[in-house]
């Protein structure tokens, strides 16, 4: 049982991580529209939100890193 929350712990930091990536880029990056900038503006990147998800990614990694570092020391 107790390997059984380790390896949930494990994916769900490891997916928690993959999607604060994502999200970070998106802010950084918004998409453009498929019919274009016709008559509309673009969407404006939004660096504090960027910087949030960058940093809810990076203490994923981290708490993934000593989690299995805490595991393999058992």
């Amino acid at each position: 049982m107790n390997k059984l929350k380790f390896v949930i712990g494990c994916i769900l930091s490891f997916l928690i991580m993959i999607l604060c990536l994502r999200a970070g880029y998106l802010s950084l990056n918004p998409p453009i529209p498929e019919t274009g900038p016709v008559g509309e503006n673009l969407p404006e990147p939004n660096g504090g939100n960027a910087f949030l998800y960058f940093l809810v990614s990076g203490l994923s990694l981290i708490a993934l890193i000593i989690g299995i570092y805490r595991y393999l020391k058992k």
